[in-house]
């Protein structure tokens, strides 16, 4: 015990030296700036309370970081070790690794804590998800959201439904496919009946759009039974009575778990969180223990790239490192199952790497990727001029920087050779024949040029490539 306590005690004595050592550095350093000296300070003091007690690292946030909010909430979530581990895992020990390792220090926390809220966010639409399948619903079919006082809080959540609880007004929502059209995106209509009221107080539609009533005139989304308008919160509160408050506060809490339940993302965020932060697609990756969820994931995400991100070239230093994690987990060398959706991730995969800014970007690694950049360009090629074409794929080839020893480029030189020598034979005794048609011979002849440019290429590469 004497032994701990004495341990702990050094412990603690060497913090406070650092600390001290530390502090006396910025006093020094904030002498040297002359007029600017307290705005240094301030800022480098601001950088030590975030959690930078060390001179190293404060010599990193030092030449350029000026004081901001959004660093100081960086550093603070780095000093956290919430994900100590997961940035060691891509090289990131100390701050000046982010510049090292090619990653900027704010996105890069931004993008950390954007996954928690969204993780968050997924959960709560899990959570609505299972309320709004197990609501209470009325006869006609829709959810019953509440039941205060005399008046009955309906979503009516589809055409059918709504067709059969709007009978007895005059309201455009009893056809099934305007209701609909109506809820589609972040407009929702909810129903409050109440059989003790008269007509037309007694049915009402009550609109709701990005958290916010729609009151409006005749016709609108928030009516009464004959279709005249709700112009205001306090129109609509005179007709609900003593639980106005109660019944429009429980819409709007509805709505929000309405929208979640239906898949909407308050924050925005979708599978761009991971495409643009390889720590965040790590993170997700390793959390699916499931190798058939892994797989879906993969394929969700490279489906999402496709179809949904207009230039993946910004993207690149974050898609480099999740294709090589993607091609490397084991489960994609598996047949058992989902062969389809990994055959599409590795054909999706392959025709990003062929890309040039991929593809030079890649060349580190290109003994990892060779055989599926390979069988992407045959692919290719076949599927775009239903042949290969030797010449094409031996200069395609020949552009990759560091590529592995294999005899794909030499086989393809030999036959692209080949095939241009005998078009050059035949172009060549089709001129020697004489023939008086001035424009096919000329056709012949540049056709003929283009053969003979291309053999020379070739013939410069052979030549480059034995002198180096």
């Amino acid at each position: 015990m004497i032994k701990v306590r004495i341990i702990k005690s050094l412990n603690e004595e060497a913090a406070l030296l650092e600390t001290r050592r530390t502090r006396d550095w910025i006093d020094q350093q904030a002498k040297k700036k002359g007029r600017l000296r307290r705005n240094y300070k301030e800022t480098m003091m601001a950088f030590y309370d975030a959690g930078v007690k060390n001179i190293p690292d404060l010599k990193v946030m030092e030449p350029e970081n000026p004081y901001d909010e959004n660093l100081i909430k960086a550093i603070e979530l780095y000093y956290s070790g919430k994900f100590k581990e997961l940035l060691k895992s891509i090289g990131i020990t100390q701050l000046s690794d982010f510049d090292k390792q090619g990653y900027k220090f704010i996105d890069t926390m931004d993008n950390l804590a954007d996954y928690d809220r969204y993780e968050d966010e997924k959960a709560a639409q899990k959570k609505s998800g299972e309320d709004y399948e197990s609501a209470e619903k009325t006869p006609d079919g829709a959810i019953k959201i509440a039941q205060i006082g005399d008046w009955e809080l309906l979503d009516a959540h589809t055409g059918e439904v709504s067709e059969r609880c709007v009978v007895g007004t005059t309201w455009c929502t009893a056809t099934p496919s305007v209701y609909d059209q109506y809820i589609q995106k972040d407009l929702k209509l909810y129903y409050l009946f109440n059989d003790k009221m008269e007509y037309p107080n007694n049915k009402l539609s009550i609109g709701i759009k990005n958290g916010d009533f729609k009151w409006g005139g005749h016709g609108g989304f928030s009516v009464d039974a004959k279709n005249d308008g709700i112009k205001s919160y306090d129109q609509a509160a005179s007709i609900l009575g003593k639980d106005a408050d109660k019944i429009l506060n429980t819409l709007q809490t509805y709505y929000k778990k309405d929208m979640q339940s239906r898949g909407k993302s308050a924050s925005g965020l979708d599978d761009t969180l991971y495409i643009r932060s390889y720590p965040n697609f790590l993170r997700k990756a390793r959390s699916l223990k499931d190798s058939s969820q892994r797989i879906q994931f993969y394929d969700n995400l490279i489906t999402f790239l496709r179809d949904e991100v207009g230039n993946p070239y910004r993207f690149a230093h974050n898609l480099l490192p999740i294709f090589a994690h993607i091609l490397e987990d084991k489960e994609m060398r598996s047949t058992k199952f989902l062969q389809d959706e990994k055959e599409n991730i590795k054909s999706e995969i392959g025709l990003y790497l062929t890309l040039p800014r991929f593809l030079n970007r890649a060349s580190k690694k290109v003994p990892k990727y060779f055989d599926l950049i390979y069988d992407t360009m045959i692919k290719e090629l076949v599927d775009k001029k239903g042949n290969v074409d030797d010449y094409r794929v031996f200069k395609a080839l020949h552009s990759i920087k560091n590529l592995p020893e294999n005899d794909k480029l030499e086989l393809h030189k030999n036959k692209a050779i080949e095939d241009l020598t005998d078009k050059k034979q035949k172009l060549t005794d089709y001129l020697s024949m004489g023939m008086d048609d001035e424009v096919m011979n000329d056709v012949v002849q540049k056709t003929l040029d283009g053969i003979n440019s291309k053999l020379k290429t070739i013939e410069d590469i052979a030549r480059i490539k034995e002198l180096t």
